[in-house]
């Protein structure tokens, strides 16, 4: 069994920062209506920098990190990631959410944010404005073994999922791919995480590409 902590070079998050906010990237807009643009008159229904978004995990399922052959590494039943905007969002922008708490709960072994980050959210085109990219930086979690903690960092552009909007939101995380930066003999070179998010709060939360 290993552990794991998720780390990302500066190096790496200036590259991956710069690639995200360049002109390529979507027009990400948070809305509180299902409306295409999203309307800001009479009054705004955008979500505005320092809205909090609260995500816990889905009833019923388990947080997994499993090696790339499949083996189960760790186990959580209980998982929260909530955060707080840093912008609105625009043309060629993508929303930037900090992290406020993470937990992580009924776990095989102790798991632990030791240092919270940052995730964008950027909208996916061609899905007529449901589903969003979620990219991870910044972040490290590790959990504790028999064999001690493993540790492990997130390399540029290392997506970790997706957001679909609705009434009620999700988030899906899965096929996430975890670069070894260092560990001992026993940890594994890389890691998947699996687990699937309800948002809590704001409710409604729609994503919509900025026209304007």
């Amino acid at each position: 069994m290993k552990s794991v902590k998720l780390a990302v070079l500066a190096s790496f998050l200036l590259v991956a920062t710069a690639a995200l906010f360049s002109s390529g990237a979507s027009a990400t807009v948070l809305c509180k209506v299902n409306k295409i643009p999203c309307p800001t008159l009479p009054t705004p229904e955008d979500y505005g920098a320092g809205t909090s978004i609260e995500a816990t995990l889905e009833a019923g399922t388990s947080m997994v990190f499993r090696d790339t052959a499949g083996n189960v590494l760790n186990t959580c039943t209980k998982s929260t990631i909530d955060g707080t905007t840093e912008n609105t969002g625009k043309k060629a922008e993508a929303v930037t959410v900090k992290v406020t708490q993470a937990t992580f709960d009924g776990c095989t072994y102790k798991t632990v944010v030791p240092v919270l980050g940052k995730y964008h959210i950027e909208y996916a085109g061609g899905t007529k404005n449901t589903v969003a990219t979620l990219q991870l930086t910044e972040t490290e979690v590790k959990v504790m073994t028999p064999f001690g903690e493993c540790k492990f960092g997130a390399g540029e552009g290392t997506d970790i999922g997706t957001l679909t909007s609705g009434f009620t939101a999700t988030m899906d995380i899965e096929g996430v791919l975890f670069i070894a930066e260092e560990g001992g003999i026993f940890c594994p070179g890389h890691v998947v995480w699996e687990a699937k998010y309800t948002v809590t709060a704001p409710k409604p939360l729609f994503i919509k590409e900025e026209m304007d």
